[in-house]
């Protein structure tokens, strides 16, 4: 073959494989972004419906207050509190 032929052949190949690869980067990226979006969409709703909304954490910090009422040590009781719960907890308090 003419070395020009297979140097098109070639040059073809590579642009196309760099161009699939580019459109399916374009598309993993606008599907990441909208998932990113409709998560801060439901933590926006989330925060503007305020931390007593959110009954499983206040459930949480009621097992965790009985837990160290009934003699266990306050380390362990504390370790059963997740950190969104402390946050629950100090907006309730207030």
């Amino acid at each position: 073959m003419e070395p020009l032929a297979v140097s098109v052949f070639f040059f073809y190949v590579t642009y196309s494989f760099i161009m699939n690869t580019y459109a399916i980067y374009l598309v993993a990226a606008a599907f990441l972004g909208s998932l990113l979006a409709a998560r801060m969409e439901e933590a926006r709703a989330a925060a503007a419906a305020g931390p007593r909304a959110n009954p499983q954490a206040l459930d949480n910090l009621r097992v965790a207050l009985e837990t160290a009422r009934a003699g266990q040590d306050s380390a362990a009781a504390a370790d059963q509190v997740k950190c969104s719960d402390k946050a629950v907890l100090l907006n309730n308090l207030v």
